[in-house]
């Protein structure tokens, strides 16, 4: 096996091992109690139930972890179709698990 695919293949399962990790800082686990009369959506189960809120230290952290993965195509120019496809995976599950879900929240 060439030495190069065998990288971009470490790289595409590491970015998509941070991609879950970012699915799941991003997750409430207070999310199930979400019926729709009492408890709406996730601001209010930030607000109603007590809950360890982590999504902050998560965010920067999935982050951080996700540069390697960035770096590395930015050397290969951004020529490598499947490193993209998962930093453009990652990407939105990081806008989605940590800004949109709690747009109408307050973060700080």
């Amino acid at each position: 096996m060439n030495k190069n695919i065998a990288m971009q293949i470490v790289f595409i399962m590491y970015a998509l091992f941070i991609c879950l990790w970012c699915v799941i800082g991003g997750t409430l686990k207070e999310e199930s109690f979400i019926n729709g009369e009492e408890i709406k959506d996730v601001c209010d189960v930030l607000r109603y139930i007590v809950v360890d809120d982590y999504r902050e230290t998560m965010a920067i952290a999935s982050l951080i972890a996700i540069s390697p993965v960035l770096i590395y195509s930015c050397l290969k120019k951004m020529k490598l179709t499947a490193i993209n496809i998962v930093l453009l995976f990652f990407l939105i599950a990081w806008f989605w698990n940590f800004i949109f879900k709690y747009r109408s929240c307050l973060w700080f």
